[in-house]
């Protein structure tokens, strides 16, 4: 949940799943339910990252954004949510 600065206020929301028995034999997913399930927030906050990139643009605008990675919990306010087992939400606040 990426919170945009307003007036007018908006938020941007994504929603990712993954089958629960691929928990078990895809390493991707065990990362991700550790992530979710058994990290505290300082620990999210260090590993979480954004992957910026532009598929389609102008070359400008390519190379202005890159694909340098960035740790957001280290640049942007960050609230996290979760429900062992079913669910993880990051509320991140953009104009923070």
């Amino acid at each position: 949940n990426f919170q945009l600065p307003g007036p007018p206020f908006a938020s941007l929301v994504l929603y990712f799943s993954g089958a629960a028995a691929a928990a078990e034999t895809d390493p991707a997913m065990r990362r991700l339910v550790a992530f979710a399930d058994r990290s505290t927030d300082a620990e999210r906050d260090a590993c979480l990252k954004l992957i910026p990139s532009v598929r389609e643009g102008n070359y400008v605008v390519r190379r202005a954004v890159g694909q340098t990675p960035a740790i957001i919990g280290r640049a942007l306010s960050t609230a996290y949510h979760a429900r062992p087992g079913r669910y993880v939400e990051v509320d991140i606040d953009v104009g923070s």
